[in-house]
């Protein structure tokens, strides 16, 4: 999955509004109109019931269906300044802009465009029907449509005021949103995001900021391991290597998750424990003598040693160059900063934001610009549209009666009877079954946020699967009746209850204002063949990432009970966010365990081919804690991953999952199944394995990439660090050193020393005594060989 890329804000600005003679219609479009059904659009952005409400809200998409789709032939040129609209004062050529140009996708086609839209009715008795009704919307490429919110209902509320300036307020807002410069906002990798969701540390990521190199270091806030040496008794003369550097604090048990009980992970809140130092590990064996020899008219002791690494930390914090072997370093992407009120640079407040100002639409005459806040979400995927929330949905659909009785369908029913509706809603979007959410009588901003949270569900936040947006209809009506069934598996938003009444629009509906699931008796039967209706309780996946599936009770039952138990602990959205993204990500890998039996060729082209341990190297693919209930799960979800892999989804998932491989820095590595097989079942491996495993993270952490990579596996709420950290304590000397090895490498990477500053106090402990450890056999090596003993003996060996 690419990274979100920071389009122009605003592309299209459209004015509606009510008549009472002609209807919904579009009063105004800036910068021109661009060959949409105008009627259509109009009733897009008034929804039903709009004159019942003083404000609303609808998202809907454009270039899905004919009648909204825009003609690149009657879009402005991007080459072209846009012409001057009479009364405007500030007009002149040096204002005036050139549109942002339209995008397509890898088919040429045109990309998907997300629409934002407020409504606004104000009642007025001396006009007929007593109200007005407006809408105003803006069309962007841009999937956090929602920072633009409160810019929209200024407009909308200066469109009411001054009803005279028409299509001169849309040309204003958009200059103003196509103002905002995005040229210093960091933009993140796929495996950088997931760690940003996350984690409840403000600071993560921080070095991205342009013009915070060196913050942490220089005000000694402290930011990991790095700037630790001077706990391991250096003596006062090598101070002033130092004079920058002071102890670094940091959080206890803070994570966002499930698995918050446990030890480890990145937490959220500040420090509040000191942090052993950092030791210095090179491993003690034939290569490291002979480097010892080589250099010897340089560092001799051990303390010279440590307090070289210690110096390497210190200038990593300010130059931000990550770099154990010369070839694989890698710059951090320049990226924004909060200002100060003087203007001067500081500590970004929360990195999850990135914060700037624009002016306000209310401004006029010489007094000073107003400025309005402007916060753009670093963490959102590509598909991940709008503001969502998921576990306002499952509440909505969780209590015992809400799926009503109706006949079993494999596809959906994987559990049976007693399959939750949740999980049937993300069976119903996985096989592109036609799903509907009815609002009647509710907000239409309420029906398009439900919407949206489905399609994050089903899509694991839009990082797993890609193609779910496209189908989505977040608000639509009768009126694109027409454009729906040309869409396979569409998942709509609608209020209007003649809905409810034609199950043969439909497959699931799901009622907001009941909260009842109903499956359509009219619903395609399955095509016979491998799947069936699923046994209560049996089917469906285990918890996540972990890869676990030995709860009290297995598959989806089992998983939506510890979803609805997170959520009555008050958990945050972020925490059921991951769970999803976990349990979707699961999904797909158990399809390849699945395509792996069915071809019998024991190769899969949406995943890692499934393999053990052994002499052919590190194993692959999804992890199960035995073969047997390895062949259930598989068996389980037969019905719906043979349903899936008929869909489109199916191939964009392929091509994205090679494109992945042909591009991976990786060459081939299943990290996901390594640090799984070091979560569950660490005691049952062969020390050989455990070995390989830690030797190939430390080789993998030389590299920034490596490093981000193994960390976006390595989530607070299943424990952070906590899998690896087990290696402290090995029985196995080669695992604890290559262990060693691994935290020496992440401690001086930015993010690495943030996670490894929430270890406990008990693996913190072990870290540094083992590291001692190998600093006495380090230094007894360098005695034994002839080199002497402390700085006499260094400066003997220099002076011959």
């Amino acid at each position: 999955m690419s990274s979100t890329s920071h389009a122009p804000s605003c592309h299209l600005v459209f004015l509606a509004e009510f008549d009472i003679n002609q209807g919904s219609l579009i009063r105004h479009s800036y910068p021109t109109s661009v060959g949409l059904d105008s009627h259509l659009l109009a009733e897009h952005m008034l929804p039903d019931g709009a004159h019942d409400r003083t404000d609303d809200m609808t998202v809907f998409y454009l270039n899905q269906v004919k009648g909204l789709t825009v003609d690149p032939q009657l879009y402005p040129s991007s080459d072209e300044l846009l012409p001057p609209l009479d009364g405007d004062d500030d007009e002149e050529d040096e204002e005036r802009m050139f549109p942002p140009p339209l995008a397509t996708d890898a088919k040429g086609n045109q990309k998907v465009m997300y629409v934002l839209n407020v409504v606004r009715t104000q009642h007025d008795s001396t006009v007929r029907r007593g109200a007005l009704v407006k809408a105003l919307a803006i069309a962007t490429y841009n999937p956090y449509i929602q920072i633009y919110r409160p810019h929209l209902i200024f407009a909308l509320d200066l469109y009411f005021s001054s009803p005279n300036l028409g299509l001169l307020v849309l040309r204003r807002l958009y200059k103003l949103l196509n103002s905002i410069d995005h040229s210093t906002l960091p933009t993140l990798s796929h495996d950088e995001k997931r760690i940003l969701r996350t984690t409840e540390r403000k600071d993560v990521f921080d070095e991205k900021f342009v013009g915070f190199f060196g913050a942490s270091a220089g005000n000694g806030s402290g930011n990991g391991l790095g700037g630790l040496a001077g706990g391991l008794g250096h003596e006062k003369k090598d101070s002033e290597d130092f004079k920058s550097v002071k102890s670094v604090k940091s959080t206890s048990a803070g994570e966002d998750g499930i698995g918050s009980n446990i030890g480890g992970g990145v937490g959220g809140g500040p420090p509040k424990e000191d942090l052993p130092p950092v030791p210095n590990h090179p491993a003690p064996s034939h290569s490291h003598t002979q480097s010892l020899v080589s250099n010897s008219t340089t560092t001799s002791s051990s303390d010279q040693h440590t307090r070289s690494r210690a110096n390497t930390l210190d200038h990593s914090l300010y130059s931000h160059s990550y770099s154990l072997s010369h070839s694989d370093s890698r710059a951090p992407t320049p990226s924004p900063v909060a200002l100060t009120p003087g203007g001067s640079i500081g500590r970004p407040k929360d990195t999850h934001w990135w914060e700037t100002k624009v002016a306000s639409l209310t401004n006029a005459g010489p007094g000073p610009v107003r400025m309005m806040p402007l916060m753009v979400p670093l963490g959102t995927f590509d598909e991940e549209v709008g503001e969502y929330s998921l576990i306002k949905l499952i509440t909505t659909f969780s209590t015992p009666t809400s799926l009503l009785p109706s006949p079993l369908h494999p596809h959906l029913h994987t559990s049976g009877p007693q399959t939750p509706p949740i999980i049937l809603l993300i069976n119903a979007i996985l096989t592109s079954k036609r799903v509907v959410f009815l609002g009647h009588g509710l907000a239409a901003g309420i029906v398009a946020e439900s919407v949206l949270a489905a399609c994050a569900i089903a899509s694991g936040c839009g990082s797993v699967l890609p193609g779910v947006t496209g189908r989505a209809f977040p608000y639509t009506n009768l009126n694109n009746l027409d454009g729906l069934e040309t869409i396979p598996g569409f998942i709509a938003g609608v209020c209007n209850p003649a809905f409810a009444d034609r199950p043969s629009w439909w497959d699931v509906l799901f009622n907001l204002e009941t909260g009842k699931v109903t499956v359509s008796k009219e619903i395609a039967p399955a095509a016979p063949g491998v799947g069936g209706v699923g046994v209560s309780g049996a089917g469906g996946i285990g918890t996540g990432v972990g890869e676990k599936v030995d709860s009290k009770e297995e598959g989806d039952l089992g998983f939506m009970d510890e979803i609805l138990s997170a959520i009555q602990s008050h958990y945050g959205e972020s925490t059921i966010r991951a769970r999803f993204v976990d349990y979707i990500y699961r999904f797909v890998r158990l399809a390849s365990k699945y395509e792996e039996d069915l071809q019998g060729s024991g190769n899969s082209t949406i995943g890692y081919q499934v393999r053990s341990y052994g002499k052919s190297g590190l194993g692959s693919g999804v992890v199960f804690s035995d073969e047997a209930g390895g062949s259930r799960e598989v068996l389980a979800n037969a019905g719906r991953i043979e349903a899936w892999r008929k869909t489109d989804g199916y191939a964009l998932f392929q091509k994205a999952f090679q494109d992945r491989l042909s591009a991976d820095p990786l060459q081939g590595l299943d990290l996901g199944h390594q640090l799984s097989r070091l979560r569950q079942v660490s005691r049952k491996m062969p020390p050989g394995e455990v070995e390989l495993i830690l030797r190939t993270l430390s080789g993998l952490a030389r590299t920034d990439e490596g490093v981000i990579a193994i960390l976006a596996y390595l989530p607070p709420y299943l424990g952070g660090l906590l899998p690896l950290a087990f290696g402290l304590f090995h029985p196995s000397e080669l695992a604890r050193n290559a262990t060693l090895d691994l935290f020496d490498a992440l401690s001086i990477h930015p993010t690495g020393r943030k996670f490894l500053s929430s270890l406990n106090a008990f693996h913190k402990s072990a870290y540094l005594r083992l590291g001692q450890e190998r600093a006495q056999q380090n230094a007894a090596m360098e005695s034994s060989m002839g080199f002497g003993t402390g700085r006499n003996g260094l400066a003997q060996g220099v002076a011959r």
